[in-house]
């Protein structure tokens, strides 16, 4: 059986490795139920989730990194939600317009300053 997983596992990258299409998403405070991270990826949003949740250290964004850890501690999780789906050579500028649409409008994200990707592998 193990090794049907691993073939299963395998299988799903390769998709993902030929997407054609990026997800927006967000991540949500179950406590306040307020946007605080906007993201892109290939992905299942389920697998992103817990790639956001299985981080152990700082990896990028300090402050994602301490309000994951909060949540944790307080034995939560947050929630994510699909912003929009979009051809994958615009994931970049849609991300970014969706991150800037709400800094405008006040919302406390705990992304970093938006950055440019040249690749897709892990995201």
């Amino acid at each position: 059986m193990p090794s049907a997983r691993r073939a299963q596992s395998q299988a799903g990258s390769e998709q993902e490795q030929k997407a054609t299409e990026a997800k927006i998403y967000a991540l949500i405070d179950p406590e306040t139920n307020t946007t605080r991270y906007i993201g892109a990826t290939i992905q299942k949003l389920s697998t992103r989730l817990n790639q956001h949740l299985a981080e152990k250290f700082y990896s990028g964004s300090r402050r994602k990194f301490e309000w994951l850890s909060l949540l944790r501690a307080h034995g939560y999780r947050p929630r994510v939600q699909l912003l929009e789906v979009v051809p994958i050579e615009r994931a970049t500028e849609t991300e970014q317009r969706w991150i800037r649409t709400a800094l405008n409008a006040g919302v406390d994200l705990v992304n970093n300053e938006p950055r440019l990707w040249t690749r897709w592998g892990s995201r």
